[in-house]
């Protein structure tokens, strides 16, 4: 089986698909990643092969400030993140990606969400997708918004939309706020993974600093400057806790460095090696990272930056694993608070404990691959 996974150029979008790539390779399926060539590196050691195509998210970031004049990283709002995502980049990836798709012809094309442009090449091929959900799942009124205006990208070339063949659920129960997923034939649960690499071993030898408790910040690539979590680092610094931090490819800034105390500054790594020995994590609510540290037992200080950071926050506070800080409550002062109470009161780990078990009941991502490819 021919199978093309295809993300938004943001590693919270795609690192969520390699599970399920992995498990399709393991089949012995034929499986090809399609991402933009300066996103490839950190992906060199899949095991599968990959096309250079579509926009990257600086590009796509650049045009939505011409055309809108907002900063996405600094400053998003709903319009802009609908027009980056279901108009900008869509046009701007359309003609690489149905390139790829047409030299190879997938017999399923797999997606996050987020994803517009990899629906509209599915259509014109007419073969079917896979959505592959982030967490709770896309809002109905960015769904709704994002819908008008990618459709007159598929009149433009006499396509209809048309609904996923299956969307793969990785958002266990205590997560889900209550009111469970939408009854679907095309639904199926699949567990969610912490980033690891292909074959499970650490990437690189890391260490703690000394301190406790030992605690984790990371704000994912795209919120991960010092104005953000600058003041988060030094204030935990400060209280004696070991502290480690990731701070995308480049390694930490001067700004990081005035940090008092033992501080560990760590470029992109695979979640689960970061979160190897840690006790908590302080983080952005990202959907990748709430669901690893999860899965991991691990209870979080959450302090959401844009997008559905603030759903997944609100559950993960919701099922007690969590504490979220939002607005002008999310200050580094409030932060080394929510820390102390997380280390002093055991009901949060107990919490963690319990969705850590709801995702180890979840199909795996093997399971899933043989349920979408059908009889053999």
């Amino acid at each position: 089986m021919r199978v093309m996974f295809s993300g938004v150029s943001l590693y919270g979008h795609t690192l969520p698909l390699l599970p399920l790539a992995r498990a399709f390779h393991r089949r012995g399926d034929d499986v090809v990643l399609a991402l933009p060539a300066s996103f490839m590196p950190v992906f060199s050691a899949e095991p599968f092969r990959m096309f250079a195509a579509g926009a990257d998210t600086a590009t796509v970031v650049a045009e939505v400030h011409r055309l809108c004049g907002v900063d996405l990283l600094t400053a998003p709002t709903p319009e802009a993140e609908i027009e980056a995502l279901a108009g900008t980049r869509v046009d701007m990836s359309v003609t690489d990606l149905l390139a790829a798709a047409t030299q190879w012809w997938p017999e399923l094309i797999v997606h996050d969400p987020y994803d517009y442009a990899a629906p509209l090449i599915a259509a014109e091929l007419g073969v079917p997708t896979v959505v592959v959900t982030l967490g709770p799942g896309v809002s109905p009124t960015f769904e709704r918004a994002a819908a008008r205006k990618v459709a007159p990208r598929y009149r433009a070339r006499g396509l209809t939309p048309g609904p996923p063949a299956h969307v793969l659920d990785v958002c266990p129960p205590g997560l889900s706020g209550g009111e469970g997923a939408a009854p679907s034939a095309g639904r199926l649960p699949m567990r969610p993974e912490p980033h690891h690499a292909p074959d499970g071993a650490a990437t690189r030898a890391l260490s703690w600093p000394s301190g406790s408790p030992r605690v984790l910040v990371t704000f994912g690539t795209a919120y991960s400057g010092v104005p953000v979590v600058g003041p988060v680092v030094r204030a935990l610094a400060g209280t004696g806790a070991a502290v480690r931090v990731t701070v995308g490819q480049d390694g930490p800034s001067d700004g990081f460095a005035t940090a008092p105390g033992p501080v560990a500054y760590e470029p992109f790594a695979p979640l689960v090696d970061l979160l190897d020995g840690a006790d908590l994590v302080v983080a952005h609510g990202g959907a990748g990272t709430v669901l690893g540290t999860l899965s991991e037992a691990l209870p979080m200080v959450l302090l959401p930056q844009g997008a559905d950071q603030f759903t997944h926050t609100e559950r993960a506070a919701g099922a007690g694993a969590a504490i979220g800080l939002t607005g002008g409550a999310a200050t580094a002062e409030a932060t080394v608070a929510a820390v102390a109470e997380l280390v002093a009161e055991p009901s949060y780990r107990r919490a963690a404990r319990t969705v850590a078990a709801e995702i180890a009941a979840m199909p795996s991502p093997d399971e899933v691959a043989a349920t979408l490819a059908g009889p053999s």
